[in-house]
C-alpha cells in the first residue's frame, strides 16, 4: 500500500491574538492524518519573540518558524507560503482559525480521488472569539448557493458564473496542488478579493476545482479580522468592482456571454451597495 501523501501547511501570521495562533497550531497536532509539516510565516510589522517561542514550545521539527521579510501584506505573505511549500499538496491555515481533526484526511481523500484538480475545498463551521459555534447569515447564504451536490465539481464558464453570483468557496479551507497552480500568484494589490481572483484564474486557465460539503474547518469571525475591517470601511466594494470589470473583459474576449452578464450585474449591485453605505455614513 502506498504511503499517505505528505501535506505542507503554512500559517501566515500578520499580528493579532497569540492565543488564536496557539489554537490553530494545536488543531494541527490533533489531525488523524499524520503525514504533514507546518511553518508559521511571521508577516507582522513588529515581530514579537513570543511568536517564535510559541512555535519552539511544541518541541517537534514538524512545526517551524520563519520570518517573512518585506514587502509585507496579505498577498505577499500568501505567496511566500506557496514558495515555502516543498510538497505537492499544501494548505494555508489562517492564524485565527482551527482545523477539525479530520481536515487533512478529508482533503487528502479528495486529492487522491481527483488528482487532476488544482484546488480542493470543504465546508466550515463558524466560531466566535471564544471558539464557540455561532450563526452567520452571510455564511448561511453561501451554504444555500453552494447547492447540495457531493462532490462539488467546478470547471469551465459555468463554474466562473457560479462563483461570480456567490463565492461559496471558503478561502482558508482550500488545499492546493502545487504542480497545477505553480504559475499563479495571489494579487499583492488586494486585501479582500485576492482568493476569488486566484480561484477564477484557475478556472480561466482550464483548471478543475473540487469540493466537499463536509465541514472540516473552523472559521473564526471576529471584529479584528481583515474581512470585517474591509467590510466596515467599504474598501471591499471597490476591490469587487475592479475584479468584476476584469472578469467581464476576459469573459467577453472568450465569448462567455453569461459570465460577462453575471459580472456586469454583480458590478451594478456592488455600486448600489457602496452608495448605500456611503450615504449611511453621511447621515449617521
Amino acid at each position: 500500500m502506498a504511503p499517505d501523501p505528505k501535506v505542507a501547511i503554512a500559517i501566515p501570521y500578520g499580528g493579532g491574538a497569540i492565543e488564536y495562533l496557539r489554537s490553530a497550531c494545536e488543531s494541527l497536532t490533533r489531525q488523524n492524518h499524520a503525514a504533514w509539516t507546518a511553518v508559521v510565516i511571521d508577516d507582522s510589522l513588529n515581530p514579537a519573540e513570543e511568536v517564535a517561542e510559541l512555535v519552539r514550545s511544541w518541541a517537534q521539527p514538524r512545526i517551524s518558524y520563519k520570518r517573512h521579510q518585506a514587502p509585507h501584506g496579505i498577498g505577499n505573505a500568501w505567496n511566500a507560503c506557496i514558495e515555502a511549500a516543498d510538497t505537492e499538496l499544501f494548505c494555508l491555515l489562517h492564524a485565527d482559525d482551527e482545523l477539525e481533526p479530520d481536515y487533512l484526511r478529508t482533503m487528502v481523500d479528495l486529492a487522491q480521488a481527483y488528482p487532476e484538480a488544482s484546488l480542493y475545498f470543504c465546508g466550515a463551521t463558524i466560531i466566535d472569539e471564544d471558539g464557540l459555534e455561532r450563526f452567520s447569515l452571510p455564511d448561511r447564504v453561501k451554504d444555500v448557493i453552494r447547492t447540495r451536490e457531493e462532490p462539488i465539481i467546478l470547471n469551465g464558464s459555468s463554474a466562473v458564473e457560479r462563483l461570480i453570483v456567490g463565492n461559496f468557496i471558503m478561502c482558508p479551507t482550500a488545499m492546493y496542488r502545487l504542480s497545477r497552480v505553480a504559475g499563479l500568484r495571489f494579487s499583492d494589490r488586494h486585501r479582500f478579493v485576492l482568493d476569488l481572483r486566484f480561484n477564477l484564474g484557475i478556472l480561466f486557465e482550464g483548471g478543475l476545482i473540487v469540493g466537499t460539503q463536509r465541514k472540516a474547518y473552523r472559521y473564526r469571525r471576529h471584529a479584528a479580522q481583515a474581512t470585517a475591517q474591509l467590510s466596515s470601511t467599504g474598501d471591499r466594494f471597490e476591490e469587487e468592482l475592479e475584479l468584476f470589470r476584469e472578469i467581464r473583459e476576459l469573459a467577453s474576449a472568450r465569448g462567455w456571454d453569461r459570465v460577462a452578464s453575471a459580472a456586469r450585474t454583480r458590478a451594478i449591485f456592488r455600486i448600489h451597495a457602496a452608495l448605500a453605505r456611503k450615504w449611511k455614513y453621511v447621515f449617521a
